[in-house]
């Protein structure tokens, strides 16, 4: 994933581990590591070929975190649009 701005990292590894207890979502995870390996196979070096799988994870999951947020602030925007709209502006 291209990036055009540096990512601030506003959780430690440590503070991952202790919020981490097998969650439900590792089914999305499995299917992420399958379509990744289905798309990409694997490399020859396997400390790149893992980090590379665990950045596709990664930011897969910052996409979706963006689009939770953004959902979460939509039914707000609509609500400024419609008012927006009604005073004329």
């Amino acid at each position: 994933m291209t990036v055009k701005n540096p990512i601030r990292q506003l959780i430690e590894p440590d503070e991952a581990m202790k919020l981490f207890h097998y969650a439900e979502e590792m089914h999305i995870v499995k299917d992420l590591h399958d379509t990744y390996r289905t798309q990409r196979g694997r490399g020859s070096d396997g400390i790149w070929d893992m980090l590379s799988l665990l950045t596709f994870a990664y930011d897969t999951g910052r996409v979706q975190g963006i689009r939770e947020e953004r959902a979460k602030k939509a039914p707000e925007r609509r609500v400024t649009e419609a008012f927006h709209c009604a005073m004329g502006r």
